[in-house]
């Protein structure tokens, strides 16, 4: 693991990355594996960190999971109740439209 420092001659910054190294048994060699910890300022030498820092989470992704079954149950829910409340809308107006033809007939 070591620190190493790349300059973006785009935006005219440095940026400081977390340089591994790991044998890759397929293509048998070292493949480099770069992970960006923050930019660097030359000014006053210090790292300026970007974006998320910290551990990343070793827990299974169960909630994900479980927020996106919800979701499909939510979904489905809507669309029954909706077919439902399509399919009730549907009878009155049948009902409404067959008191009324009755009615027409009568007089």
């Amino acid at each position: 693991m070591s620190v190493t420092k790349s300059y973006n001659k785009n935006n005219n910054t440095y940026y400081v990355y977390d340089t591994q190294y790991e044998w890759d048994e397929v293509q048998q060699k070292r493949v480099q594996i770069k992970r960006c910890i923050g930019k660097f300022d030359p000014v006053t030498g210090d790292i300026i960190p970007t974006g998320k820092r910290g551990k990343k989470s070793t827990a299974p992704p169960t909630r994900k999971l479980k927020l996106q079954r919800s979701r499909a149950a939510q979904t489905t829910a809507m669309k029954s109740t909706a077919l439902l409340s399509s399919c009730v809308m549907f009878q009155t107006v049948m009902r409404v439209s067959e008191e009324n033809w009755l009615k027409s007939l009568q007089k």
